[in-house]
Order: C-alpha cells, then sequence, then structure tokens
C-alpha cells in the first residue's frame, strides 16, 4: 500500500510539499528511555485525495544517573563488584515511512491520521562515574524494526506566508531484540514510546 502511494506521490510531485523540523518530548516504561527528548525533520508530499506519504527521521536521547552495582567482568561470575554513581546516556535514531489522512478542520487548521512503520537504531552507554567501569547490558547491533500512529494539527499559513505550525502527537513501538541470558537486557521485546512533536513547516 505503501508503495503504491509513493508511486502516486512522484506522479504529483508538481503539487504543494511541505518539509518541517521539529522538536520532540517523550514518555515510557523503557529503563533507560524514560524521558527522552530530541529532535527530528520531516518530508510530507501529496498522494491519493486527501492521502498524504510522510517521511521523517527523529534522532531522541535521554540521560540519567542513579545508584548500581558495576563489575569488571559479568561472566561466567561477577567479579570484583562495587556500588556507584551511574551516569546513563541512550540515543534512539529512527526513520519513519508512513501515510497520512489529512482534511481541514478550518480555514487554518489542518488535522491528519496516520501511521507506518520504522526503522531505529540504538545506542547506549552506561558507566561508573568514578571507574569508568560500563554496566553489562545487551544492545541491538541491528536496526530495530517498529510501527507507529500519529494525530497532525498544523496552523496554516502564519503571518500570510508558506510557513505553517505543525503539532504532533503520536506513539512509537519497537520490537528491540537485544535479548540474552545472564545479561543485563533493557532492549528486549517490544516497547512504546509516546511523543507529542512541535515544529515549523514550509509549504512550496
Amino acid at each position: 500500500m505503501i508503495l503504491l502511494l509513493l508511486a502516486a506521490s512522484l506522479a504529483h510531485a508538481a503539487q504543494a510539499q511541505e518539509v518541517g523540523a521539529f522538536a520532540s518530548a517523550g514518555w515510557s516504561e523503557q529503563t533507560e528511555l524514560p524521558h527522552p527528548r530530541g529532535y527530528g525533520v520531516f518530508l510530507t508530499t501529496p498522494s491519493l485525495g486527501f492521502f498524504a506519504l510522510r517521511l521523517s527521521y527523529e534522532e531522541q536521547e535521554s540521560r540519567s544517573e542513579r545508584q548500581e552495582t558495576v563489575c569488571d567482568s559479568y561472566w561466567p561470575s561477577y567479579t570484583n563488584c562495587i556500588q556507584e554513581r551511574l551516569r546513563s546516556k541512550v540515543t534512539l535514531r529512527s526513520l519513519r515511512l508512513g501515510v497520512l489522512a489529512r482534511f481541514d478542520a478550518s480555514t487554518r487548521v489542518r488535522v491528519g491520521l496516520g501511521g507506518g512503520r520504522s526503522l531505529s537504531r540504538v545506542n547506549a552507554d552506561i558507566r561508573g562515574k568514578e571507574s569508568g567501569r560500563t554496566l553489562g547490558l545487551v544492545v541491538p547491533e541491528d536496526r530495530q524494526q517498529g510501527s507507529f500512529l500519529l494525530v497532525t494539527a498544523d496552523l496554516q499559513r502564519i503571518l500570510g506566508t508558506p510557513l505553517f505550525l505543525s503539532s504532533t502527537a503520536s506513539g512509537h513501538t519497537v520490537r528491540f531484540d537485544g535479548c540474552a541470558t545472564d545479561s543485563y537486557i533493557p532492549f528486549c521485546g517490544t516497547q512504546t514510546i509516546t511523543e507529542l512533536q512541535l515544529g515549523l513547516g514550509y509549504r512550496f
């Protein structure tokens, strides 16, 4: 379905398209990504009727500190372990492609509802503040597949220009495959991040 809409979008390339950038804030039950913050860019292109394709890239980051046990080694047994403050920095980068159904709620407000698929990559650096020793966790090396739903509301023609204010609420579900035995595995299984985005776009 997305491929068909992409072909239709290319056929309608002469119609108005939209580009923009946004800041985002998120919430999740993911241990290492409880309150991710970030930014992103998007491209929306018209397709069939009131449908549009939306391509976006987003980078989110979560930083925290906590008391934890770190060791020189974790397998086959814990050795030389101490309690200390850990500094955690986790980054999630996502490329998303979806279909958006949009209609004008008023002369200046356009709303949309849609969803699609995503590819994400996670990076994590979790280590002791004093010793520098890392926490024995499993981080997926490959791109993680996922899906998302989103609702958008745009305030168009700011000051009579092609600029518009873009707001989005979304639920992004990622299927992490960083699973193993006898290890710390926060990136294992299906986890959802609820996001709010606010940005500025340009229609051309």
